[in-house]
């Protein structure tokens, strides 16, 4: 069975995680799903971005940001601790 869109931008999604740089940084759903759009679909953006906030995993939801790239404070969602995923 093939991998989806979805699934490829689900992973791009949580590598951009993994990088030191965006270790406490936080993201609004408008803001990941324009990142991804770059490189993938915008449905597949947004149905990777979806899956992320309904499953976190390793993630952290927080309920009134403030989002790194509009400073909205909106529902964002980063890593857990510096480092936690950065390698």
């Amino acid at each position: 069975m093939g991998v989806s869109g979805r699934d490829l931008a689900r992973e791009a999604l949580d590598g951009l995680f993994r990088r030191r740089v965006e270790a406490e940084k936080v993201y609004c759903s408008p803001c990941l799903v324009a990142r991804l759009t770059r490189t993938f679909p915008l449905a597949a953006a947004q149905a990777a971005v979806a899956d992320a906030f309904e499953r976190p995993g390793a993630l952290r939801i927080t309920p009134r940001g403030p989002c790194a790239v509009c400073h909205r404070r909106r529902r964002c969602i980063g890593t857990r601790l510096a480092g936690t995923l950065a390698r």
